[in-house]
């Protein structure tokens, strides 16, 4: 989990304190030099080395939480670097920190919604999770395959984009991180994100309601007095087509750790890689100044829902 040569930040417990009299985290800086050698993730060579190398810093981290119970908490597009053999990846900066700990670390464009939500008086911070982090994995893999793959946006409908996308503040928390259809011309890379926005989409919905899930109960109901094969099939059909179920297995791979890496894993498995799966370099104009975005008021846009990714 570290680079070449790099430095992290490590605050001692005393000072990553929720209860601190102080308002300011004692830091030490450490710089590491080891034997790789690795280039930046947004110099891949295609679409392919650029997943395979994201999958593999998935594992690196879950290897390091469940190992050494460290959570990163800053992943970002400049911490993952590609070794000399194309198919690992390493984070530059590490953070020890306890799971408990309520500090914000991270790096704006890439952290979690979940974690950007500002609390309301009284209300504590988020605590930060292994699931933040695969969320920021996924909002890297969207900034890379935005900037350096083949899609459909024209270049200022791109500048627009990341910078709505990535840089804005709005004063409404993220309801959903399924809004848009993904344009990317790489098919393997286009299913990977829909699926991979699909489930982390769940932890901003709303969660089924009463007569939904009243219907899904009852529908097991009748699975378990089916007497034919036929029944036990369109119920079975039904259970699979309930949104109920949906909602309920994808919060399932939220709990789980391993599920973004198996995704990823099989992504990889597909053909079709190889098809408009180069590197694409661009050169974007430089986006206006971040401003604070207004929520939505009668007769206005909603800058949520205008949103490509939430």
């Amino acid at each position: 989990m570290s680079s070449s040569s790099g430095g992290f930040n490590h605050a001692s417990p005393a000072a990553r304190g929720v209860d601190s009299p102080s308002p300011f985290r004692r830091l030490q800086h450490y710089r590491l030099v080891l034997n790789e050698i690795g280039r930046s993730l947004s110099d891949f060579r295609d679409t392919k080395e650029m997943v395979t190398a994201v999958r593999d810093a998935i594992v690196a981290h879950g290897d390091a939480y469940d190992k050494a119970e460290i959570l990163h908490r800053d992943i970002s597009s400049g911490n993952i670097l590609i070794t000399a053999t194309g198919g690992q990846a390493h984070t530059e900066r590490t953070v020890s920190t306890s799971p408990t700990i309520r500090t914000l670390l991270g790096t704006w464009q890439f952290m979690s919604a979940r974690l950007l939500v500002v609390p309301t008086p009284g209300q504590q911070p988020a605590i930060p999770d292994r699931a933040d982090d695969l969320e920021s994995f996924f909002y890297v893999l969207v900034w890379i395959a935005l900037r350096y793959t083949k899609h459909g946006f024209f270049k200022s409908a791109l500048t627009d984009m990341l910078h709505a996308a990535f840089d804005h503040h709005y004063l409404e928390p993220c309801r959903s991180r399924e809004r848009r259809s993904f344009s990317f011309i790489n098919v393997p890379l286009r299913e990977l994100i829909k699926t991979l926005a699909e489930t982390f989409a769940v932890r901003y919905e709303k969660p089924p309601d009463e007569r939904e899930i009243a219907k899904y109960n009852m529908i097991l109901q009748q699975q378990a007095a089916s007497r034919t094969p036929l029944e036990k099939l369109l119920s079975e059909q039904l259970i699979a087509e309930s949104p109920v179920r949906k909602y309920m297995a994808r919060q399932d791979d939220l709990k789980g750790y391993s599920w973004m890496g198996s995704e990823l894993t099989t992504a990889l498995q597909n053909s079709g890689w190889n098809e408009h799966g180069d590197h694409v370099k661009r050169d974007l104009s430089t986006p206006p100044p971040t401003q604070p975005m207004v929520p939505k008021t009668e007769g206005g846009a909603d800058p949520i829902s205008d949103d490509p990714f939430c």
